[in-house]
């Protein structure tokens, strides 16, 4: 009997310990819920929705690299001392954007991190608390000629809905002024000799005359010539025993030829190539308006030593911004370039040999009126991404 009490007194003292095992994993798990239940707060928390966007660009003077924002048309941004941005929105603060990391990130506790990488920037979405307030940080990385950039972004949790919160994210893009002003790409053509090539398009646009008074009103030493034969294409001028001639016997440092039609080959091409390097003369395409996009990225793609100046992409360009068509082009069979589609020609050659634009408010044979229809900032900077905020010193 008292083996019997003794083993049930046994049982019992082991069911005790059983439970306290029990209670120690339930404290865990409320832990865990409590922190559950925290989110939760601030995941049921209204969110704004914004009833449209804007795009707009932040970035340091001094860089080629710009950041470009697709942020809430409620928001404005008002510069401080520091040549950074509150954010407000209808005069209220809710956030700010600045150069470097955000000062007081250590005072936020994080609670969800996600990150977004694409062409060379690197995107980091944080969702932070600091007692009860709520915040989303944006940290974008990126690279450019001055070395590694960062900007923050912080903004109030009930700012950004989730649509908002994904264009922060993965609709941030970096721009690449370079791309479009293509300063200082022919830099070794200062003070050289340059010939240009093509047909009726070299006439009617008037590039070569308004080149010239670019260079000398600017007081640059590069000089000129042009030859326009009409109907021509790169075929014609690889046929053409005088042009031919003088390219083997060095008297232009530089040529530059349109021509690039359907039936432009790339035998023409290659030809006039050896000629230019029999004599050490640089050839780059410069392609008009109506030639064939196809033809063209087919012949880039075939001579890595030709440069590509796409006289062609800069009006589409421009007319894509807004720009008339009928500025550019006379309304005729094959549209021909006026001369204001000339004066972008002769802008884009002079950026890429000497790596800044041509004073804008000087005569160069185009109505300043006609010049004066493409936007200030394009003027200003041979680009037509624009630097909306900049930040920074």
């Amino acid at each position: 009997m008292k083996k019997t009490l003794l083993s049930l007194i046994l049982i019992l003292s082991m069911l005790v310990c059983s439970c306290e095992v029990s209670v120690s994993t339930s404290a865990t798990t409320t832990a865990e819920t409590t922190t559950s239940a925290s989110e939760s707060t601030y995941k049921d928390t209204p969110r704004r929705k914004a009833s449209k966007y804007q795009t707009v660009t932040f970035g340091t003077e001094h860089s080629d690299i710009l950041l470009q924002f697709s942020l809430p048309s409620e928001w404005s941004f008002h510069i401080d001392a520091n040549q950074n941005y509150v954010i407000e929105r209808e005069g209220t603060p809710i956030g700010a954007i600045v150069t470097g990391e955000s000062a007081d990130r250590n005072e936020w506790e994080r609670l969800e991190q996600n990150e977004h990488i694409f062409n060379g920037l690197t995107a980091e979405e944080l969702v932070e608390k600091n007692s009860d307030a709520y915040r989303f940080r944006y940290r974008y990385t990126y690279s450019d000629k001055i070395g590694s950039q960062t900007v923050t972004l912080t903004a109030s949790y009930e700012e950004i809905n989730d649509y908002s919160a994904f264009q922060l994210l993965q609709s941030t893009f970096l721009k690449d002024q370079s791309t479009e002003t293509q300063f200082s790409t022919l830099s070794e053509l200062k003070n050289k000799s340059v010939l240009i090539l093509g047909n009726s398009f070299i006439g009617s646009s008037e590039i070569a005359d308004i080149l010239e008074q670019m260079l000398e009103k600017n007081g640059k030493k590069t000089s000129v010539e042009a030859i326009g034969i009409g109907m021509a294409n790169v075929d014609t001028f690889a046929n053409n025993s005088e042009i031919m001639s003088d390219i083997r016997s060095g008297k232009y440092d530089a040529v530059m030829t349109c021509g690039f039609y359907t039936k432009a080959t790339a035998e023409a091409v290659s030809k006039i190539l050896s000629a230019c390097n029999t004599s050490k003369t640089a050839l780059i395409m410069l392609p008009a308006h109506n030639e064939s996009d196809s033809k063209i990225q087919e012949i880039h793609d075939q001579f890595e030593t030709v440069k590509l100046l796409n006289w062609k992409k800069e009006v589409e360009r421009l007319i894509s911004y807004g720009i008339d068509k009928w500025d550019m082009c006379e309304d005729d069979y094959h549209k021909h370039s006026k001369p204001l589609a000339g004066y972008v020609g002769a802008h884009l050659i002079y950026r890429a040999i000497y790596g800044t634009v041509p004073a804008p408010d000087l005569y160069y044979g185009v109505d300043l009126n006609e010049v004066n229809k493409l936007p200030d900032h394009y003027l200003k900077t041979g680009s037509l991404i624009q630097l909306d905020y900049p930040i920074g010193s």
